[in-house]
């Protein structure tokens, strides 16, 4: 799941670092590089991490992926088109949702057990 879960890192990295780059190049939004570079900063961090220190960097990615999706979220709901809002809002939901099983399965020592089942 690590594994998985770090290419999906590195993915919604580079999206948020070059949406935010050509936020600042097409509308000269400050707050677009800005943004973008740090959430996608926390993000790369967060993959290369996740090898050595897996929790943290799953609580990184999720920190990152709540940021964007409620930014997002809410642009998207004032103006429903589908790049960036839309296109940025499904990675970060596809990113919370890796992120969130990662974590549960590294809570469980590495397998996650099905609820009301004793896992022997």
């Amino acid at each position: 799941m690590i594994s998985a879960t770090r290419w999906v890192y590195f993915a919604y990295a580079a999206l948020l670092i070059v949406g935010g780059i050509a936020g600042y190049v097409e509308k000269k939004s400050v707050i677009s590089l800005v943004a973008g570079v740090a959430c996608g900063g926390l993000t790369l961090a967060a993959a290369l991490l996740l090898a050595s220190r897996p929790r943290p960097a799953l609580v990184m990615g999720i920190v990152a992926a709540l940021l964007v999706g409620g930014s997002m979220g809410a642009r998207f709901a004032k103006n429903p088109k589908l790049f960036p809002g839309g296109v940025t809002l499904a990675a970060s939901v596809v990113s919370l949702l890796v992120s969130v099983a990662a974590f549960v399965t590294t809570q469980a020592g590495g397998t996650v057990i099905a609820a009301g089942t004793r896992g022997e």
